[in-house]
């Protein structure tokens, strides 16, 4: 294992989806965040396993191969926090094989019963996590390739995050991301199921300019 806002309206909560979706497409932009910015900001505890993959089999499809990552979040911020995670996957440093947390329904159920305990899964965890509270939770992506040399694991969401205007009156959202990245043990041509080892952890911080939201 690994250690590492109030609820919106319909409109709010589809905004800040294809903000943070945006902000994904510039992480080899990001920079560590500034002394002050971590001074005057709260962030979630986050603990994780690996990634794995395992094999399922669909009705009329035939066998799968699919990952998984499981991990708990755990508010110690000293107030109730306002849950809505994003969690993405690259596969080989490679942008345009990027996978986003899927909703799965017949994996959820086999880890589950693997694991013999109940879990969030993207759609359930969004709401208000308590003070002390901890949820389970568990990423579902679908079939990423046999290639796998390294995998990066991205999350957002964790920390608050500001709409801002700067002094040109441009906006921008601020916030921090939680990166992760593992690579694979052995040599990915020797075949079999893939089994990572985690290098590196990190958090960014991310400053993405963004559209003045027009109202027609």
């Amino acid at each position: 294992m690994i250690g590492f806002c109030a609820p919106w309206g319909i409109l709010e909560f589809a905004l800040m989806d294809r903000l943070l979706c945006g902000l994904f497409l510039t992480l080899m932009g990001t920079t560590p965040a500034p002394s002050h910015a971590e001074d005057q900001a709260w962030m979630l505890e986050f603990t994780c396993d690996r990634p794995q993959q395992v094999a399922l089999q669909l009705p009329f499809e035939g066998e799968e191969a699919f990952w998984y990552m499981t991990y708990a979040v755990t508010n110690r911020t000293g107030a109730d926090r306002y849950l809505y995670l994003k969690v993405f996957l690259v596969v080989n440093d490679d942008s345009n094989r990027t996978h986003r947390d899927r909703l799965i329904p017949a994996l959820e159920r086999e880890i589950e019963k693997a694991m013999d305990t109940e879990m969030s899964n993207r759609i359930e965890l969004i709401g208000r996590l308590k003070n002390g509270e901890t949820r389970k939770c568990v990423a579902l992506f679908g079939p990423i390739g046999y290639d796998i040399r390294s995998l990066d694991v991205y999350i957002d969401g964790l920390s608050d995050e500001a709409l801002v205007r700067n002094e040109e009156g441009k906006y921008l959202l601020r916030g921090r991301r939680f990166h992760i990245q593992f690579v694979r043990i052995g040599d990915p041509k020797a075949g079999g199921f893939p089994v990572l080892s985690r290098q590196r952890l990190e958090k960014l911080y991310i400053e993405e300019s963004i559209s003045e939201p027009k109202i027609e």
